[in-house]
């Protein structure tokens, strides 16, 4: 996603480098300028093997912070019955909470990505417009 001051974000699953297949959120600072990229943050899950082969998604939430999804991971250790997590990112990409998202039946189709929605039937639309909340 390119945002407002021309940084983008984006989930590298990382398919292309074998010797490191690790899967991460990242912010670059893109100057057409100079033609340069530069890396502000870089976030992956603390899990002792985190690859995600495919799918993911990231986007900027209303409050200005990340929604950054990883999807059909393959985990070692305690989590390995997740499939899905998405993390809540700040705008320095440092966590500020994760919810996994568990698969129902082995049947199940996989969740490839998130989205960052205020509302899902006009409530917090509701209260802002009544109580004058921004």
């Amino acid at each position: 996603q390119l945002l407002a001051n021309g940084h983008m974000i984006l989930i590298n699953n990382n398919d292309v480098n074998p010797n490191e297949k690790r899967t991460y959120a990242a912010e670059y600072v893109l100057d057409f300028e100079n033609m340069t990229i530069e890396l502000l943050w870089k976030f992956t899950p603390d899990t002792p093997v985190f690859y995600s082969g495919h799918g993911g998604a990231i986007s900027e939430m209303n409050n200005g912070n990340r929604l950054a999804c990883f999807t059909s991971t393959n985990f070692s250790g305690n989590l390995q019955n997740i499939d899905n997590l998405c993390y809540e990112l700040d705008k320095n990409g440092n966590e500020v909470s994760v919810s996994p998202l568990y698969m129902l039946s082995p049947n199940t189709l996989f969740t490839y990505r998130g989205e960052a929605i205020d509302t899902i039937n006009g409530e917090i639309i509701y209260l802002r417009e009544r109580y004058n909340i921004n």
